[in-house]
């Protein structure tokens, strides 16, 4: 499956003892939402800056989604003086093909919004298995429940697959409304016949205005 051109930086963002959270959101948006504001020639048109709180400790994942290449050496320098950065490389949207031409087209975009709680899987196609295979197992495993009949939990608001730069390594991002089900659990399940499945972590989304 193709990958759309738009890229995304993701960087890994731990933060330093005695940071709290509204401290991590208030340097980027200081650092890195004025900066895309201010200086939109150099992250691109239509520029997104995300930034994903972890449920389980103090990490955080800032995506920030352009369209032509950015460097986020200079916008970031900031940061370093609260938190440590790992950067995560850079990545390309994979086109999904049950979202193409429907009203989810857009909700791949981790530039817009992901969904309530956000599962974040590390994918790299398995043995003997191509990156388009894995991209075939997402679309036909995950991205048909994107705007599904609703259920009692566990509702899929978004499906995005990003593949890095010249690799075979792939971030899935699986947002849904609230909790999880059995459904969601076994279509997750039944990618690591096509793929290494890694679960990087449960987020939520912080708002940035």
């Amino acid at each position: 499956m193709a990958s759309a051109e738009r890229t995304v930086i993701a960087l890994e963002l731990h933060p330093n003892s005695g940071v709290t959270p509204e401290d991590i959101k208030s340097a980027v948006v200081n650092h890195v939402v004025s900066a895309a504001m201010r200086e939109p020639h150099r992250f691109g048109n239509d520029s997104a800056v995300r930034l994903l709180q972890d449920r389980a400790d103090g990490r955080h994942l800032l995506l920030v989604s352009a369209d032509s290449s950015w460097s986020p050496t200079a916008t970031i320098g900031n940061l370093g003086l609260i938190t440590r950065i790992d950067h995560l490389g850079s990545f390309h949207f994979v086109a999904l093909a049950s979202l193409d031409g429907t009203e989810t087209t857009g909700r791949t975009d981790p530039g817009r919004g992901l969904g309530n709680d956000i599962r974040l899987f590390e994918l790299r196609p398995a043995s003997g298995r191509t990156a388009d295979d894995l991209a075939e197992a997402v679309d036909t495993q995950l991205a048909t429940r994107v705007g599904a009949p609703p259920t009692r939990s566990g509702n899929v608001l978004n499906v995005s697959l990003l593949r890095q730069n010249d690799a075979d390594r792939h971030l899935l991002f699986f947002g849904v409304d609230a909790g999880t089900s059995p459904n969601n659990e076994s279509r997750l399940a039944a990618l690591r016949d096509t793929a290494d499945v890694k679960e990087l972590g449960s987020f939520i989304q912080r708002s940035l205005s």
